[in-house]
């Protein structure tokens, strides 16, 4: 077998490790499941006959849509934090370095583990938003685009949750990672356009990472406002690259210390 045969070979066996504990324990897949139905839910129905649609150019449902599925994404993906987190406390990760298999795969397993879940979680969220009166008005290669941005924002997320795994010292540090990741989804377009805002958090929400993508995702499906293609691929593109690197050197780091 060569070495890139075999290194697949433990990523995949990785990730069926961590896919098999999701299935075992699924109160984390199911809370990142529910959370963005709780919140698409209440604001349509308790907060949606308030919101004028003059503000946003289509029915709020439509509107919201967008948003409430980014905070599905930062919450399933972040969640991976605690996961990879109680495996370096538990004894596991050291169980898995002593054992002759790539010692890389433990984190790539992590992220694809993590993004299969959050994945399924947003199919889920499509099919509730769905019944309750998301209509997107979108052509084929634009659900084309609209997947492929939230394929890789979802990858973006799970590598910063394993990042955040490997440097929390506790689960409860890890877990609070997704409250941090949530907060920016909330300081951005996603529940309202950033030009209702104070011109502090308008700033700010404009030009913080979520945003470009919320609002290019917004555009595919619904035509309403502007793409910010570039500006959403640069942000993924460049959190996928710095949670790759730093994961691998936190990993490098906390081998060294087991030893």
């Amino acid at each position: 077998m060569t070495s890139t045969k075999k290194y697949l070979r433990d990523c995949h066996n990785m990730y069926k490790r961590c896919m098999k504990l999701s299935w075992r324990d699924p109160s984390t897949f199911i809370i990142a499941v529910i959370l963005p139905v709780v919140l698409l839910v209440m604001f349509t129905y308790i907060f949606g006959g308030a919101m004028d649609e003059a503000h946003f150019g289509v029915s709020y449902i439509n509107f919201l849509f967008v948003g409430v599925m980014a905070v599905a994404i930062c919450q399933g993906s972040m969640t991976q934090a605690a996961v990879v987190c109680n495996d370096s406390l538990k004894g596991v990760l050291d169980r898995f370095i002593s054992l002759p298999i790539s010692r890389t795969s433990f984190i790539v397993g992590h992220v694809l583990a993590a993004t299969t879940r959050t994945l399924i979680a947003v199919a889920l969220l499509f099919a509730v938003g769905f019944a309750m009166g998301f209509r997107p008005d979108a052509n084929v290669g634009q659900w084309f685009g609209a997947i492929g941005i939230i394929i890789g924002f979802v990858l973006a997320m799970s590598w910063l949750g394993v990042l955040f795994g490997l440097l929390c010292k506790t689960v409860e540090s890890s877990s609070g990672m997704s409250g941090l990741a949530q907060i920016l989804v909330f300081l951005s377009s996603a529940f309202v356009p950033t030009a209702t805002m104070v011109a502090a958090f308008r700033y700010f929400a404009e030009y913080q990472p979520v945003t470009p993508i919320i609002d290019t995702l917004r555009y595919l499906f619904l035509g309403i406002g502007e793409a910010r293609t570039l500006e959403a691929l640069l942000w993924i593109g460049g959190i996928i690259i710095l949670g790759f690197v730093l994961s691998f050197l936190a990993f490098k780091r906390k081998i060294a210390k087991s030893k």
